[in-house]
């Protein structure tokens, strides 16, 4: 990895500038991808999509912000935890997202959140968050958010019922996928249809 200054962005709510880490070049050598498609690649770290502002404590999210870029190095990603993210969502659904691409961003976000706090460290998740995880995920698959009709698409939706023990969508969508050009994405179907046959939930680490 080859760090490049910051790249600097600034609070919508109240200006604030915010600087994050920049590269100029880096790679996905021992990256590690997770069933929820979330990578983690030491060579290639991103800033998270969401972010909160040090000055009004508000969330923000990078992906239509303008930025500017700095030679000053910076190495923070913003990353949020779990308690953090579900604010982040939370403030979202009330004052609205920018568009459907930016809602759809949020929502995989708090997935992949989730996961972390409770899947990937196999510990039981409270009522409440459980309930919420069910609820995003309804939201998130029963939308329009998504692009139409994409093999890898459909397969994440599939996976993410899944994560919340809906065998049976699950099993009825991605028996339905026809065979992808993509060894990939041939590969990842795989593994899910097994672990829906299975009949389990947990988050799983596909390379």
């Amino acid at each position: 990895m080859t760090p490049g200054g910051s790249i600097i962005f600034s609070c919508p709510h109240c200006g604030r500038k915010k600087s994050l880490l920049a590269i100029l070049s880096g790679n996905t050598f021992g990256s590690i991808l997770w069933s929820d498609n979330k990578m983690i690649a030491p060579m290639l770290p991103r800033p998270s999509y969401i972010q909160k502002c040090n000055n009004c404590g508000q969330y923000f999210t990078l992906g239509f912000l303008d930025s500017e870029r700095s030679e000053e190095e910076c190495f923070d990603l913003g990353e949020l935890n779990y308690q953090q993210t579900k604010e982040a969502l939370f403030q979202m659904e009330n004052k609205g997202f920018i568009n459907f691409e930016d809602e759809l961003n949020v929502r995989i976000n708090f997935i992949q959140s989730y996961n972390d706090e409770y899947s990937r460290k196999i510990k039981l998740p409270s009522d409440e968050d459980r309930i919420l995880s069910i609820k995003n995920i309804h939201i998130l698959v029963d939308s329009a958010l998504w692009p139409k009709n994409e093999i890898f698409t459909m397969a994440l939706k599939a996976e993410y019922l899944r994560e919340i023990g809906d065998f049976e969508r699950a099993i009825d969508i991605i028996s339905h996928l026809p065979t992808s050009k993509i060894d990939f994405e041939n590969e990842y179907i795989r593994l899910v249809k097994e672990k829906i046959i299975e009949k389990n939930t947990e988050v799983f680490r596909i390379r």
